[in-house]
């Protein structure tokens, strides 16, 4: 998946696609076992990350996410 500044990303999908676990290894409560994370062209070791809180921190500032409920359906 890439997304380039500025764009705006939907996570939509049915129960068990991903979503969940995305939001949370970008949030760094869970590392994955394959794959890379890398943003504005900089790779991270999430092996390493989750050793080092000031990665945390950096990763933290530098993915930004808005959490939003909608309900689909009649009102």
């Amino acid at each position: 998946m890439e997304a380039e500044e500025g764009d705006t990303v939907v996570l939509l999908g049915p129960s068990g696609a991903g979503k969940s676990t995305l939001i949370r290894t970008l949030n760094l409560l869970e590392v994955p076992t394959t794959g890379q994370l890398s943003i504005a062209n900089n790779k991270f070791d999430l092996s390493k990350a989750t050793a080092n809180p000031n990665a945390i921190r950096q990763l933290r500032q530098d993915v930004g996410m808005v959490f939003n409920s909608i309900i689909f359906g009649r009102i």
